[in-house]
């Protein structure tokens, strides 16, 4: 049996608060946009392409959110570097070493999700990286990732609502990042976990390991 845990990156594995405000400040001023407010920018991340689109609307063209997303792309593994959570590489080996498949479960597009795991020094811990189609929720993903790996068990982990809707809409367990961006809104997770160092321990209770 395939005991998957799939792992939101922004927020999650990635301080992403670290780099990807100053990314999208970066990418509006490229383009000549104006510049939205902190709470706006923080709100994108983790976001997926249609809630950051519309969330751009009053700042930035429609016809240029595609080059402003390019750009925040670029400027963000750039920035990157050295921004995993620390305990990320413990918790993923400690998984792997119960019998769990590690896998991403992102929002991201793939150069994004390759070059920010790169540059964090996490793109060793998985294998290949599969990805739902653009204009996907993040529940679509996890269904798509859960076939895609025949999966017997499943428990998702991240820091947004967008991750507990996930694992709801998928009918699995659900590990709240509480030392992610957004706490607030993972109060009703299955298990809140202060640090990736408690991410095992949660996994091993939901899945009865």
């Amino acid at each position: 049996m395939i005991y998957l845990v799939a792992f939101d990156l922004d927020g999650t594995l990635s301080q992403s608060d670290r780099f990807l405000p100053r990314s999208y400040r970066l990418a509006a001023q490229k383009l000549g946009a104006a510049q939205p407010p902190e709470e706006t920018l923080r709100n994108m991340i983790g976001g997926s392409y249609t809630d950051n689109r519309r969330l751009m609307e009053p700042y930035l063209p429609p016809e240029q959110y595609d080059l402003f997303s390019q750009y925040t792309r670029e400027f963000a593994v750039e920035l990157s570097q050295g921004c995993a959570y620390p305990e990320i590489v413990d918790c993923l080996e400690a998984l792997k070493g119960m019998g769990c498949l590690p896998v991403l479960c992102s929002n991201g597009l793939s150069d994004y999700v390759e070059g920010i795991l790169q540059a964090e020094g996490l793109r060793s811990q998985f294998g290949q990286l599969l990805y739902g189609q653009r204009g996907w929720d993040k529940t679509q993903v996890l269904a798509y990732l859960m076939e895609a790996y025949h999966a017997g068990c499943t428990v998702m982990v991240g820091d947004r609502h967008f991750d507990l809707e996930a694992a709801r809409g998928n009918g699995v367990p659900f590990i709240g990042c509480g030392y992610g961006l957004f706490p607030q809104e993972i109060q009703t997770a299955d298990r809140v976990v202060a640090s990736p160092a408690q991410i095992p321990q949660a996994v091993r209770e939901l899945l009865g390991l």
